[in-house]
């Protein structure tokens, strides 16, 4: 008995497909939490003159770095936590569909 629910279970489209439902749903609220954290972003150029310019004598060699953080101190309630909030309602949306699927495999 345990074989054929276990083979049922796998080869039922439906189970399959509220599986990655909730796969996915489970992955926009990981995506929707991101939005509230810190972001880094690095940027590096070069560039390089070879002193044809009347105004510069000799080669010319830029380099720059810049490190520019974001952090998010308060939104007042804005549009990422409402994305976060129907992100988690969605999760449990489909992890209830996805049992519901496995349940009426095994009946």
């Amino acid at each position: 008995l345990e074989e054929a629910i276990k083979t049922a279970m796998g080869s039922n489209p439906a189970v399959k497909a509220s599986d990655y439902q909730y796969r996915a749903a489970k992955k926009d609220v990981y995506a929707a939490v991101g939005d509230l954290l810190p972001n880094a972003d690095l940027e590096l150029s070069r560039s390089l003159q070879d002193g044809s310019s009347p105004f510069i004598s000799g080669a010319l060699d830029e380099r720059v770095v810049a490190l520019n953080v974001t952090v998010p101190i308060y939104q007042g309630g804005g549009i990422a936590h409402s994305r976060l909030r129907a992100a988690r309602g969605l999760e449990q949306k489909r992890k209830y569909d996805s049992l519901s699927a496995k349940n009426d495999t095994m009946q």
